[in-house]
This record gives structure tokens, C-alpha cells and sequence, in this order.
């Protein structure tokens, strides 16, 4: 008989009382260690109570429970500058969220106007593809021939301004 190994579970209200239990003994089990793992790596004084789910109350500190909460209460001052400070820094962090949040809104109308203009030249371009499907050969011809005309008198007008070398770079651009 092998067993399921370690497997990834989905994070709801277990509604089994036995299966609530067991898994409130290892995760408990778990936290505890954690919690020490980082008194002795750091030096951190820690406090966690914790109550089951029937209503038992557990607890681990370090270096114990009663001389962490008695610091905790002997530094009250302290405390109220850590509030103050956590207030202060979270009230900035949401007017940057806010500016941020007015941008990308911006941005994304923007661009929501683009994807319109495109829809729409889009939607133009693809009837002037039927329509010049629809011709017969003779007219196919004769556009063939106006559009070397419209060719050659913008390379006329090319020759005249002197716009060689911005044709030349927008040539390299989109290649």
C-alpha cells in the first residue's frame, strides 16, 4: 500500500470533524516550528496562541508567551508609533496605487479608441478588396494603369523635394 504523498489541497473550510482536526494538529505542528525556526535564526521574540476547533487554546513563545505579551504591553508607546507609521505608509502606498490605477484607465480608453479605428479602416479596406475582386479584367487594367500614374507622380514630387533620404530610411524602417 503506497501512500498520496505530499499534494497540493485547495484552501476551504474542511466540514469533516475528524479530517478538521487532524489537519488542525499538523498545520498547528507546523506553525509552531516555523515560529522557532525564526527565534533562533533572527533572535525575534515570538508569541502565537492559537485555538482549535474545539475551542483549546495553544500556544508557543519564545523565549516564553507571558514575557512577550508583558513586553507587548509595557511598550504600548511603541506600539502606537508602529500604527501611526503602518497608517501613514499605507495611506501614501493607496494615493500611488490611485495615480497608478487613473493611468492605466487612461491608457486602456486609448487604446480601446485605437482598436475602434482600426475596426472600422479595417472593415473599409476589406469592402475595397470585394469591390476590386467584382472588377472584370478591362477594369483591373485600367486601375493597374492609374496606380502606375499615381507611382510615377509621387516619385515626381520624390525627385522635386528632395526626399530621398527620408524614403530611404522609412523603407529600411519596415523591412
Amino acid at each position: 500500500m503506497s501512500s498520496t504523498g505530499r499534494k497540493k489541497i485547495p484552501i476551504r473550510k474542511i466540514e469533516d470533524p475528524k479530517h478538521l482536526q487532524v489537519a488542525f494538529s499538523k498545520r498547528c505542528d507546523g506553525l509552531f516550528k516555523k515560529a522557532h525556526e525564526l527565534c533562533v535564526l533572527t533572535g525575534a521574540k515570538v508569541a502565537i496562541i492559537v485555538f482549535s476547533p474545539n475551542g483549546r487554546p495553544y500556544s508557543f513563545g519564545h523565549p516564553s508567551v507571558d514575557c512577550v505579551l508583558d513586553e507587548l504591553l509595557h511598550n504600548g508607546n511603541q506600539l502606537e508609533k508602529y500604527d501611526l507609521m503602518l497608517e501613514s505608509t499605507q495611506g501614501s502606498n493607496i494615493n500611488k496605487l490611485k495615480e497608478e490605477y487613473n493611468e492605466l484607465k487612461d491608457a486602456l480608453r486609448v487604446e480601446n479608441e485605437k482598436k475602434e479605428k482600426l475596426k472600422k479602416l479595417t472593415k473599409a479596406k476589406e469592402s475595397d478588396i470585394k469591390k476590386i475582386e467584382k472588377l472584370e479584367l478591362g477594369e483591373l487594367k485600367k486601375l493597374k494603369k492609374s496606380m502606375k500614374e499615381i507611382q510615377k507622380q509621387i516619385r515626381k514630387r520624390i525627385d522635386d523635394e528632395g526626399l530621398h533620404e527620408i524614403v530611404k530610411y522609412n523603407r529600411k524602417a519596415y523591412k
